[in-house]
């Protein structure tokens, strides 16, 4: 058993102990860290607000979800226009919707729906602030009251956050919702003294918990995984009449949504039952789930895959790989070296800090860190903003780890060693701050585009392409035609058009049938060389039918092609 002193530092105890000691000897430095954590939320308000702008990232979920809320609102149900009507919604639960319902009754924005898009956005954005002071109010339980601000710092410039702090979707206030469901954990496991009995046992945290568990679930479903989590905490902690009451009341917050899909499941695959995510983790194609059977060597191929790819988007996650900001000068072959050789610096510091957490025993943020963790390596889907409910948490093990790596330098030389790490995360903030502040500036200069293929033009001609020839489509058609698009919902959002994804079938002789049972009357050939989606599945059936479609349209290059579907005719 290791034993070294400098590498267990003080216990939590103490720890609450010297962040709670009494005001007469602490309220000085108590109102200076208030106002570093004002400063900071003020500064992360700043950053948020120069992206406010009335366009959307090209994700298609913003668009779901402002549409879920319009129904909400508006039709006073839960349901989607499709090609068939309107349709249950089954996959996403009703979080996020209704907290944009809300916004839109308050402001009175909705019609049309693009209207809602910025009070959304603020939405989201205060959410996520008023989650950066949970956080800071946990952190300083577990280690100091600096080291607690640096990691909220951290959390509120790093451009990932930012950026998904001000879109209309379920990242940020996912992570807020998170983070709450810790604070109250954390109580419940250690409550304090208290005159009344429900707080000093824990049992009132414990049950407010329950209910936070309920209400990350309804923003995302990956909320579930805060249940095992708070009910293994609870019982290391040995709270276990807590424990229970966490438990029932979380299965209860839970049991709702699941029984919807149970009792009204959905048409389609889109289910959003907890079944239905078990069984996407079990597809091994995700675009034809149930077409073969896996095997545990597809899971460990999987496995591997997400931990190369997320090792290697570590130095983005935390440091937002600031050379690639600098066009040609660290580009090309340097810059891959660089994510590398960052990445791997990263993890080695991060590990001194877990060490250090387990032998603390926070075992709380270690099985959240651990959970989330393992969930990203077993999910068929890689993108870099499914890790940001573990960025403060990544940020957090990093300076616990180089302040224990700074603590076992010689004395001698410890005031220069803590110089010059404190030099090096300072220029690490900058960087963060720098980068955030450009895309900030660079989105507010656009803000007052005609529309999404001016705002993407500059940044990315594929999407600003596939914009404008949507667009086109929309405008060279009736109102209740049907378009073919990458993006169905963002369709509906920018050019209110009802519009349904690519059929997932390489067979061309599946695609007939499809269009004619969903009236479509053109079809949107994107140029995207993320995906080879179109190339894998629409192009062939344009190909083995020619005289079936009509080219109408097409854009500069990247060339986006329109098609007017014939078989209609």
């Amino acid at each position: 058993m290791l034993q070294d002193k400098s590498l267990a530092g003080p216990t939590d105890a103490a720890l609450r102990e010297r962040n709670t000691r009494s005001v007469a000897f602490s309220l000085p430095a108590i109102r200076l860290h208030h106002a570093l954590l004002a400063g900071i939320l003020v500064l992360g308000l700043a950053l948020g607000v120069l992206r406010l702008h009335p366009f959307t990232a090209a994700y298609g979920d913003e668009a779901r979800f402002l549409m879920l809320a319009e129904s909400v609102l508006f039709h006073g149900d839960y349901t989607l226009p499709s090609a068939q009507g309107l349709v249950a919604e089954h996959q996403y639960p009703p979080g996020i919707p209704a907290l944009f319902a809300f916004s839109m009754w308050l402001t009175g924005t909705g019609d049309p729906l693009a209207s809602a898009i910025v009070p959304a956005k603020l939405a989201v954005l205060l959410i996520y602030l008023a989650g950066l002071v949970l956080l800071y109010s946990l952190l300083a339980r577990y280690a100091s009251r600096w080291l607690a601000l640096a990691v909220t710092l951290a959390a509120a410039i790093h451009p990932l956050a930012t950026s998904m702090a001000t879109e209309p979707m379920s990242d940020a206030p996912f992570l807020a919702a998170c983070i709450a469901t810790l604070w109250l954990l954390d109580r419940a496991g250690k409550p304090g003294n208290s005159e009344y009995a429900w707080v000093e046992s824990g049992l009132l945290w414990a049950a407010l918990a329950g209910l936070a568990v309920g209400l990350a679930a309804n923003i995302r479903l990956l909320g579930v995984i805060l249940l095992p989590v708070g009910l293994l905490y609870l019982l290391i902690m040995r709270r276990k009449r807590a424990a229970l009451l966490f438990l029932v009341l979380g299965f209860l917050t839970l049991l709702p949504w699941n029984l919807y899909n149970v009792l009204a499941p959905a048409v389609d695959s889109e289910g959003g039952s907890v079944g239905v995510y078990v069984g996407s983790i079990a597809a091994i194609d995700l675009y034809t789930p149930g077409a073969s059977v896996p095997v545990l060597a597809d899971y460990f191929n999987r496995v591997l895959y997400n931990v190369r790819t997320y090792g290697l988007l570590l130095s983005s996650v935390i440091l937002a790989q600031p050379w690639r900001e600098i066009p040609g000068v660290l580009g090309g072959a340097w810059a891959g070296k660089l994510d590398v050789g960052f990445s791997l610096i990263l993890a080695i510091m991060i590990v001194p800090g877990l060490v250090i957490g387990i032998l603390r025993k926070q075992w709380l943020l270690l099985l959240y860190l651990a959970a989330m963790q393992l969930v990203l390596l077993v999910w068929p889907f890689v993108q870099q903003r499914y890790a940001l409910p573990i960025q403060p948490f990544l940020w957090f093990y990093l300076l616990l780890g180089v302040e224990w790596l700074v603590a076992q330098t010689p004395i001698p030389w410890r005031r220069w060693a803590t110089a010059g790490m404190s030099m090096l995360f300072v220029g690490a903030f900058v960087f963060l701050l720098t980068i955030n502040v450009t895309q900030g500036v660079q989105a507010f200069a656009r803000r007052n585009a005609a529309n999404m293929a001016a705002f993407y033009k500059q940044s990315n001609s594929q999407w600003a392409n596939y914009f404008d020839a949507g667009r086109w489509a929309a405008n060279h058609s009736e109102p209740d035609a049907i378009l073919l698009v990458r993006k169905p919902y963002l369709s509906y959002l920018f050019d209110d058009r009802v519009a349904v994804s690519p059929l997932w079938s390489s067979n061309p002789q599946d695609w007939p049938a499809y269009l004619d049972d969903n009236r479509v009357e053109y079809v949107v050939e994107d140029a995207f060389t993320w995906s080879d989606a179109t190339q894998r599945f629409l192009r062939p059936a344009l190909a083995a039918y020619p005289d079936r479609f009509e080219l109408v349209y097409q854009t500069a290059a990247p060339v986006t092609r329109v098609w007017r579907y014939l078989g209609n005719d």
